[in-house]
């Protein structure tokens, strides 16, 4: 597979597989409540409740895997749009002799009063 669409196969994996978990979840708690109440006492109960919170916490340790994945695409994202916009802008600054657009001498880390917002 390529690079890219590996890198969109990770989340819909992710995504498919906490799925899974909270399907098997959400099975596992219905048939705990309805067919085997009556067959489920003593450390058999504990057991089977366990591992249904087992389920639904793995699917829950899943999304949230998920989500550190997605926040740190949009993170990259945010700063490859930023770069791409913003570093044209610092390099022509570069070119044209340290000056601002707007014929100033650039002072480095020094904000003008035009320059900043509102």
């Amino acid at each position: 597979m390529l690079p890219s669409r590996m890198a969109r196969a990770a989340p819909n994996r992710l995504r498919r597989l906490s799925f899974g978990l909270l399907s098997a979840a959400l099975l596992v708690l219905v048939a705990g409540l309805t067919l085997l109440q009556p067959r489920l006492r003593g450390w058999g109960f504990v057991l089977y409740w366990l591992a249904c919170f087992g389920l639904a916490g793995l699917a829950l340790l899943v999304a949230l895997l998920d989500l550190f994945v997605v926040r740190c695409r949009a993170k990259a994202a945010r700063r490859a749009l930023y770069k791409a916009e913003f570093g044209n802008l610092q390099a022509s600054r570069q070119q044209a002799g340290s000056r601002r657009p707007d014929g100033h001498p650039s002072r480095a880390g020094v904000a003008a009063e035009d320059d900043l917002p509102g």
